[in-house]
């Protein structure tokens, strides 16, 4: 980042350099069926909105949060393509990390590391609710240059981390090399 980017316009630039849409994440099909049926959901750090607007074709009250005023727009283009309504949210998650005023059903992030966020992840979350997270760990870049080392998890990371969510029961906590080709830390949480 260069000294007078913000983190804002980082990821603003991104977008507008990169604003084709994605495919929804493979995770997600991998673990639909431990999703409530119906619900509130916040996509963490969710970019364009891809996985966003996953959520809200199948039925659930879906919330959009990211840094990008530029992402936020791309998604809103493409709910209103795929005749969906999402809500919103441009906010700083590493300077603020999550609206404490705020708490859902589902709660789901990947591709965005912050330790100490998803430490805080059960505060943002019902009773009975579930927290979905996928990220790549350092194995993967057997295969991949990006993203770089320091984007990524320690091999064997995951299983510490699933220890630190209080009030939470562990679902699945794994690392593996993926049907999508990465080599992901996978962990699946539900708030008691």
């Amino acid at each position: 980042m260069a000294e007078s980017e913000t983190p804002e316009s980082l990821w603003d630039n991104r977008y507008r350099e990169d604003p084709a849409p994605r495919e929804s994440s493979f995770f997600l099909n991998e673990v639909v069926n431990l999703l409530p049926i119906s619900g509130t959901v916040v996509d963490i750090a969710g970019g364009n909105g891809q996985n966003a607007i996953w959520f809200a074709l199948k039925g659930f009250s879906t919330t959009l949060i990211d840094i990008s005023a530029v992402a936020l727009n791309q998604a809103q283009a493409q709910a209103k393509q795929k005749n969906v309504v999402l809500e919103y949210m441009q906010h700083d998650l590493e300077k603020f990390h999550m609206p404490p005023e705020r708490q859902w059903d589902v709660a789901f992030m990947q591709l965005f590391l912050d330790r100490e966020l998803l430490k805080k992840i059960p505060d943002s979350l019902n009773t009975g609710g579930v927290f979905l997270f996928a990220h790549p760990t350092r194995t993967n870049l057997k295969k991949h240059a990006h993203p770089s080392n320091r984007f990524l998890l320690e091999v064997g990371e995951i299983y510490a981390l699933s220890t630190e969510l209080r009030s939470m029961r562990i679902l699945k906590a794994d690392e593996d090399w993926r049907a999508s080709g990465r080599h992901e830390a996978w962990l699946i949480a539900q708030k008691i």
